[in-house]
């Protein structure tokens, strides 16, 4: 399906554009030619010389006695044999010289951007202040190519920078979609951000904001076992260092704005950087072992008297803590002409409240180094706050404030709508998705999950903020909303908490949904469409079971 995936596409032209002779330029699934050739005898061939105890590290990690399962392991290894490992020659990267460009048509219906500048490896010491400095340059809302690329001069859908640091040389990379019309305008708006990084300091701000922002992200990436396995095992093999993702937190807090500067001079030069991108086709071709048993924490239920549900599950494991707000609604509460609505609706709540503007939301949230987001689905909608434990208030307040008091600004709405509307084009690009879509039409021909979350062009260009507003008092309301929280807390100061911040929101009373019946099908529908791709889809599928069925667990086993 990479053959078909603009982002996939669009990644393998950039690491063969990058790389010339170093095999990251080679994609990890590998060429189809070559794969078409690979006999039984080569994979035989391959496993044995390469699965050997010498070249594997094993790891386990949870809630078993190590000695035994050393034992154990030892037993199950015993005939595995020590083996002499195959040389492997590794063919070093030529500096670059100049800087590099690759086009490419695709069947998209926007341009996909992927530039990038040759960075540095694992062990360099310059990771650190270029980790540092993607973060503030392209992470999250407050970041400078967010507000400034996207949110106030309009140039792109969306965009996002990176540091990839691996074994040997790196990447400092930026991702972004955007109308074709802004191509040449938003690389070089993209490139005088970056020049900006060369004469002026980064702010404290900005500074202390990435480095919260790493600490919470450690944190965050080791809550399961599997998480805290993979962190020891990428540790060990690629800088043979287990305690590496501790250290590299300690010396991300040494980072300083000098240091930024130095590397920002040292890496962002012309003839460094590497420029892909995916365009819009201009002529159409015509078509042709023991497991230990816990008992799970007690879930605390409440109902405050404005209605809201309440549940909170305390996890003492790590200082972090959850705040998801569900509400009933979603596609099921839309029709053909307001298609979107509630897609619409839900991302306007971090757009501005009477309190706070869309910058000054994201600045809050992410000096914490948290994350807020909205999402919608097909029976409910909410939003989500996660925090470390030290800062759980003011992730509450935040939480409740774009819950309670949204002020959807007009130039904001429109700034939205055309987001959305590149959007749905973006998916048009997708053959999944088109699929997918064609699918749900087939199958639901009265029932609103026949329409798309994110609306259509038509819908999302009739949507008014008149309408926005409506769904957001009849739907955005306490007897309509469940409040989970999850975490490092105490249930009963949370409830206390949960009092306060919402003493304020009022009960209304609840709009009716009426969901058209969705008849059973007399005989097989069928539908077919046609799209200039390599790959076809075909989706099959059947009139399910609602979610109160007993049989659902039935179809939970045979889907596994």
């Amino acid at each position: 399906m990479g053959e078909d995936d603009p982002d996939r596409f669009l990644s393998r032209l950039f690491w063969s554009t990058f790389y010339r002779e170093h095999p990251y330029g080679y994609p990890v699934i590998g060429y189809r030619t070559l794969f078409e050739e690979l006999t039984r005898e080569d994979l035989l061939d391959y496993y044995h010389r390469m699965y050997r105890p010498n070249n594997i590290i094993l790891v386990g990690v949870g809630d078993f006695d190590s000695q035994i399962a050393l034992a154990h392991i030892k037993e199950a290894f015993a005939d595995f044999k020590r083996g002499s490992l195959p040389p492997v020659y590794i063919p070093a990267e030529p500096e670059q010289l100049g800087p590099r460009r690759a086009e490419r048509e695709f069947e998209v219906k926007q341009i996909y951007l992927l530039m990038g500048f040759r960075s540095v490896s694992i062990e360099s010491k310059d990771m650190y202040p270029l980790d540092v400095l993607a973060i503030i340059l392209g992470q999250g809302r407050s970041s400078r190519l967010f507000r400034k690329i996207r949110e106030e001069k309009g140039l792109v859908n969306t965009i996002s920078s990176w540091s990839y640091t691996p074994r040997y040389g790196g990447i400092f990379g930026i991702n972004a979609t955007l109308e074709e019309v802004n191509k040449d305008g938003a690389i070089e708006e993209i490139l005088k951000e970056l020049d900006q990084f060369k004469v002026e300091l980064v702010s404290e701000e900005e500074l202390e904001k990435a480095k919260r922002k790493v600490v919470s992200e450690h944190i965050f990436s080791r809550e399961t076992m599997e998480d805290r396995a993979g962190d020891l095992a990428s540790n060990e093999l690629v800088v043979g260092d287990l305690n590496f993702s501790k250290n590299y937190v300690e010396q991300i807090q040494k980072v300083d704005r000098e240091e930024i500067r130095r590397v920002a001079n040292k890496y962002f030069h012309r003839d460094n950087l590497t420029i892909t991108l995916l365009k819009p086709v201009v002529e159409k071709v015509a078509a042709k072992p023991e497991i230990s048993l816990k008992k799970p924490p007690l879930i605390n239920k409440y109902e405050l008297l404005n209605g809201m549900t309440l549940l909170v599950r305390e996890n003492h494991t790590l200082p972090t803590v959850f705040m998801q707000a569900v509400f009933k609604g979603g596609l099921r509460s839309e029709n053909e002409k307001n298609n979107g609505l509630c897609e619409f609706t839900r991302r306007m709540l971090l757009k501005g409240t009477k309190t706070k503007t869309r910058q000054e939301i994201a600045q809050k949230i992410e000096s914490l180094g948290g994350t807020i987001n909205t999402y919608g689905g097909n029976n409910s909608f909410g939003c989500s706050v996660s925090v470390l434990k030290e800062d759980f208030d003011t992730g509450l307040e935040i939480l409740a404030d774009v819950i309670m008091n949204s002020t959807f600004p007009s130039e904001e709405i429109e700034r939205e709508r055309r987001i959305i509307l590149a959007q749905i084009k973006a998916q048009e690009d997708d053959i999944f998705n088109a699929t997918f879509k064609l699918f749900k039409e087939t199958l639901f021909i009265h029932h609103p999950f026949r329409f798309q979350r994110i609306g259509s062009a038509q819908s999302i260009a009739r949507i008014t903020r008149a309408d926005l507003i409506k769904y957001y008092n009849e739907f955005y309301v306490p007897n309509n909303m469940v409040l989970a929280v999850y975490g490092d807390v105490k249930a009963s100061e949370v409830v206390k908490k949960l009092e306060q911040a919402f003493s304020n929101f009022e009960p209304r009373p609840l709009p009716l949904i009426q969901v058209p019946q969705e008849l059973e099908p007399t005989q097989i529908r069928a539908a077919t469409k046609y799209m200039e791709k390599k790959q076809a889809i075909i989706m099959i599928g059947f009139q399910g079971i609602d979610i109160k069925s007993e049989d659902r667990y039935t179809f939970e086993v045979m889907t596994s």
